[in-house]
């Protein structure tokens, strides 16, 4: 059985330089993932609170924002957002 806790503590950061191409990660770096998924979320409450769309079905509205990143915001914003609200 390995120790990956005594692995871990002898390689540390040192060890994983090579794979990850330097520095330890900096704590800001987990905000980069909130900053697109965060406008996915808001946009993806809209389409279930108010399902009335156009162009397009609220489902594929929804699959839209969940997988076409900002372009796909920027579309459901733009085309989709039934004007009577």
């Amino acid at each position: 059985m390995t120790d990956i806790a005594g692995w871990a503590g002898r390689a540390g950061w040192a060890g994983l330089a090579g794979i990850a191409g330097g520095s330890p990660p900096s704590p800001w770096a987990a905000l980069v993932p909130l900053v697109a998924l965060v406008p996915a979320v808001v946009c993806m409450i809209d389409i279930t609170r108010h399902p009335h769309t156009r162009a397009l079905t609220p489902r594929a509205w929804l699959a839209i924002c969940a997988f076409g990143n900002v372009a796909g915001l920027v579309a459901y914003l733009k085309y989709g957002r039934d004007e009577d609200r």
